[in-house]
């Protein structure tokens, strides 16, 4: 595999479709393109597969699954101007 610009992944801890470890295996072993790519992986406690509908409907305190991902997407953003 030649590598990933980036990656970023969410991940459920109570996936009940993909099993947690096979995530984190596979994230392991993705090689980035770039010396300026960024991996980062987060697992939300308590969501299982479909995290992203779930936390939208939960207490609004909550960083939901898009949270993570706007606060990814800035990062990169960022980087990508400086």
């Amino acid at each position: 595999m030649k590598g990933l610009p980036s990656l970023y992944v969410l991940m459920g801890d109570k996936d009940e479709i993909v099993p947690l470890q096979s995530v984190l295996d596979w994230f392991d072993a993705v090689p980035l393109s770039s010396d300026n790519g960024e991996k980062m992986l987060t697992v939300l406690k308590g969501a299982g597969h479909g995290f992203f509908h779930e936390r939208l409907k939960e207490n609004k305190k909550k960083k939901t699954a898009f949270d993570h991902l706007f606060e990814y997407l800035n990062r990169c953003a960022k980087k990508d101007f400086e």
